[in-house]
């Protein structure tokens, strides 16, 4: 695994994440409840174990990260439990054997405007994944950009995908 390293854009996202974390996701497709934030409260038994020193250094939370890409990213995603997302273009109503779509972000609520953007979960025993495709253009035919999140329910480890890194690094598809 290689050290990982940030910069002030890196460590900027991760403290927009961090902050954005501390909220519940809102349900539903309705724009009028994205406004009302209800605060997550991690489970007492979690915020243990992430006080824990063994994931701390100097003060500072430890992530691992690696140089492996391709096929060889995803072996290692496999075998630290993580789940291995389908194809973009493959749909479930259920999410669970495709991706379920959670509906559109309305475009007024987007800081990258001009593609619509939809959100996607998909499920498997492993744990689960959200992917925020973005379409280029209304018809909503191809999928310009797109990145993946996928957490493991065991071992809490998360592998990210997206298409702009080349075919070797991308689990993206055009979308039906």
């Amino acid at each position: 695994m290689a050290e990982w390293r940030s910069d002030s854009r890196t460590v900027g996202k991760i403290a927009a994440l961090a902050y954005e974390l501390r909220f519940k996701l809102p349900v539903g497709t309705d724009p009028a409840t994205i406004g009302n934030r209800e605060v997550f409260k991690l489970d007492p038994s979690i915020a243990v174990r992430l006080d824990q020193p063994d994931l701390k250094l100097g003060g500072r939370q430890v992530f691992l990260a690696t140089v492996n890409s391709g096929q060889a990213y995803i072996n290692e995603c496999a075998a630290a439990g993580v789940p291995i997302p389908p194809p973009i273009g493959q749909l479930d109503p259920a999410g669970v054997s495709g991706w379920k779509s959670q509906g559109f972000i309305p475009s007024a609520a987007q800081f990258i405007v001009g593609t619509p953007a939809e959100v996607r979960t998909f499920e498997s025993p492993q744990g689960m994944c959200i992917a925020l495709p973005r379409y280029m253009g209304t018809s909503l035919d191809t999928v310009e950009l797109d990145g993946v999140i996928c957490l493991s329910k065991t071992t809490s480890r998360v592998c990210f995908w997206d298409n702009q890194m080349g075919a070797a690094a991308s689990r993206s598809r055009p979308a039906p």
